[in-house]
């Protein structure tokens, strides 16, 4: 796996540890490789990260390069009070270092033997005062000691001598083949051969990258030490416990030799037996970084408790609803309300509220497995709970205006009950295909979205949604086609009938529902798209909404006709009518003559058949009226209240004319004789009575129309009619 590097310079001499150890705490790795000079760096560096928390946790595990080598084992192996700073933060260190020369990875053992005179020479040279100091003119220098970085007096870093000894030996045979004979060098031909050349040094096979002209890293071996503490008691004296640290080998990386290709090596091999001991004082293998603190966002309990409320006050609701029209299904006002279709929005409001308990699961409780199925049945109860209550609606003013359209052209007809179910059951039935398709092809899944990342790139912040995607986008098109069609036409059909004078004004509620309900989804969705990264928002706004519609449906169509049903038993549903200036009683029966129609039950409540009922509302008897819902008329109120004006403005022109022929009459009675005269004057009084009666007898139909506006315009305007609300 890649590694990422964060790199921090130290000064050779120690004085900007603060700062190096302040950017560590902050980057939060917990693996630190330091290149350090001497024992003072190496010892005052670890003082002051245990002292912050960097070193000797049990989480932050530090290694060095060969340098470290005398800093805990020299000449002196060096001793440490138990549990004392130092002891805690060096426990567990490590070095990775080019493996020394001569070491047999067959024997896990150096063969001193093969480089015995390079080891010599380099003790030779650290011994000899007149080859440091020449060494020291012609190699960098430490500006601060004046010492060579890889040998003093006291220390020689065998490794970066080898290197120095290789890239001496790689810069003479370079020069020797590209100046040939010549004694002059070209700078890009000594560059171009020493690239090129290759041999085998002291720490392996010496190649060059051929386009930065670095060695290849697979060319050269490497061991991985582990200091291990071991305990001495000194009990018996002043010191105490006191610890000190062994190296041992746990890791070797072979480096490639002739025999292997060149971007191949042998890999790293571990030591039997020889398992690394970390800080913490195991083997386990620690985190590189802080384990993440992810914070996941489910719904809060107590938002879910309030949405199992709101469920629980639907399905309560919905039940009390369906239970009142089971025991009063025989009254006039529930059976003129067609309880089958009452019954079936009961149950779709129902299956809509249940909706609710889907929405608010999440996977603090339930599996991912759970949730999709959760997420799947958000769509098949929603889809099917709104194709049955709205489907239901629809079907109710469907039928109403079926026979309105059939009473304007004066012919009979006889709605059944398949009649009315057909657009229930063809919504249901597309709906269901549509969702059993989606199941099985395009399934609806839960899924996790990472919303915060630390510093490493990690997600610390987390919910879990429904994932719509791509696939399913279609499926949930056509069903939000298929029941917003639905929505639309069940309005469409309220609207036409909205001026139908019927005695329970149910046209009229229906509209209103399907209204309300509208304008509550046009409010709620903006809502959820802008809440779609709170489940807490979401939950609550969807599980309301879902509320919302319910109890709209639900109180808007039962609580008119409990009302009604109360007002028929208390004989309140008896109004003052006023027509043309003359006030009388009138209560749901009609006047004698009027035309009246009615709604008849598609179940025979009273055991008679709907054609008998049929016919005897032709006959207008009010025996046959017990069931279904009488229409009063048929015409606007601005339609009535013309004719009424129409009448009046006929009669007052006849009323004229009469006047006009009686004075005409008058006066040519005044030229005749007194005898003659006398006896046709006495004939205009029937003259006048005659002409006043014949403009007086209208059509029933006429009189009826009076009537209803006579109504209407005693209520200022409103929708007022002789039996009830005007639908």
């Amino acid at each position: 796996d890649p590694i990422n590097l964060f790199f921090i310079s130290i000064d050779t001499d120690g004085q900007n540890i603060p700062e190096v150890i302040s950017t560590l705490k902050t980057s939060q790795y917990q693996y630190i490789f330091g290149i350090l000079q001497n024992r003072k760096v190496h010892d005052t560096l670890l003082q002051y990260a245990y002292a912050h928390g960097v070193a000797g946790t049990g989480h932050h595990n530090w290694f060095f390069a060969d340098s470290f080598r005398s800093v805990l084992v020299n000449e002196r192996t060096r001793m440490f009070e138990k549990n004392s700073p130092l002891h805690l933060a060096y426990r567990g260190v490590g070095t990775i270092t080019p493996a020394r020369v001569g070491y047999n990875n067959d024997t896990q053992s150096y063969n001193r033997e093969k480089n015995k005179v390079f080891l010599e020479s380099i003790q030779e040279i650290r011994n000899s005062t007149h080859q440091l100091e020449f060494l020291k003119t012609v190699l960098p220098v430490d500006p601060k000691t004046g010492e060579l970085p890889f040998m003093t007096r006291d220390t020689v870093v065998y490794d970066t001598a080898s290197f120095l000894y290789e890239a001496t030996i790689l810069m003479g045979l370079a020069a020797c083949k590209a100046g040939g004979r010549s004694l002059f060098l070209s700078g890009k031909s000594y560059f171009d051969t020493m690239i090129k050349t290759s041999f085998q040094g002291i720490t392996g096979l010496v190649t060059l990258n051929q386009t930065t002209g670095t060695r290849l890293s697979n060319t050269v071996s490497y061991s991985v030490m582990n200091y291990v503490e071991n305990e001495q008691d000194y009990s018996g004296e002043e010191y105490g416990t006191m610890v000190n640290f062994q190296p041992r080998a746990t890791h070797y990386y072979s480096a490639r030799n002739y025999q292997v290709p060149l971007n191949q090596s042998r890999g790293w091999v571990a030591f039997e037996n020889n398992s690394f001991i970390f800080n913490d004082g195991t083997s386990n293998l620690p985190l590189g970084i802080p384990a993440p603190l992810e914070t996941v966002d489910y719904i809060n309990p107590g938002i879910k408790g309030f949405a199992y409320f709101m469920y629980a006050l639907t399905l309560l609701v919905a039940l009390a609803f369906a239970g009142w029209t089971w025991y009063f299904r025989k009254n006039r006002v529930v059976a003129a309300s067609q309880p089958f279709f009452l019954y079936l929005l009961c149950l779709g409001c129902i299956i809509l509220g249940s909706t609710i308990v889907s929405m608010v699961t999440d996977h603090r409780t339930v599996s991912i497995e759970g949730c999709s199925a959760a997420c799947n049945a958000n769509i098949w109860l929603s889809s099917l709970g709104i194709s049955l209550a709205f489907s239901a609606l629809f079907a109710k003013t469907y039928r109403i205006n079926k026979i309105l359209n059939s009473s304007k052209r004066f012919r009979r007809i006889r709605v059944t009950i398949l009649d009315t179910l057909t657009p229930v059951v063809v919504v249901f039935i597309a709906n269901l295909i549509v969702l059993i398709v989606m199941t099985v092809v395009n399934s609806i899944e839960y899924v996790i979205v990472y919303t915060g990342y630390d510093v490493f790139g990690r997600p610390i912040k987390s919910f879990g949604q429904c994932a719509y995607t791509a696939a399913a986008l279609p499926y949930l098109i056509a069903l939000a086609a298929i029941n917003g069609a639905v929505v639309l036409f069940a309005i469409y059909q309220a609207w036409k009938a909205r001026n139908l004078s019927t005695e329970f004004a149910e046209s009229s509620y229906i509209f209103y529902t399907l209204v309300a309900c509208l304008v509550a989804a046009f409010i709620g969705c903006p809502v959820l798209v802008l809440a779609y990264e709170s489940p807490d928002a979401t939950a609550f706004v969807s599980s309301a909404l879902i509320f919302m519609i319910c109890s709209i449906i639900l109180c808007m169509i039962f609580i008119p006709k409990i009302k009604f049903y109360r007002e028929s038993l208390s004989g309140s549903t008896k109004k003052k009518v006023k027509i043309s200036g003359f006030e009388n009683d009138a209560t749901f029966a009609p006047p004698p003559g009027a035309a009246v129609a009615s709604l008849p039950d598609p179940f025979n409540y009273d055991g008679s058949d709907n054609e008998a009922n049929l016919s005897g509302y032709e006959h207008g008897t009010r025996d046959s009226l017990s069931e279904g819902e009488r229409i009063l008329t048929l015409k606007t109120p601005q339609e009535l209240a013309k004719e009424v004006e129409a009448l009046k403005y006929v009669l007052k022109m006849k009323q004229r004319r009469i006047d006009e022929q009686a004075d005409e009459i008058a006066k040519l009675l005044s030229e005749t004789k007194h005898t003659e005269s006398q006896s046709f004057v006495a004939s205009v009084p029937s003259l006048r009575e005659a002409s006043s009666k014949e403009e007086l007898l209208m059509s029933d139909s006429s009189r009826r129309n009076m009537l209803d506006s006579g109504d209407k315009l005693s209520d200022n305007g409103g929708n007022q009619s002789i039996a009830g609300d005007t639908e």
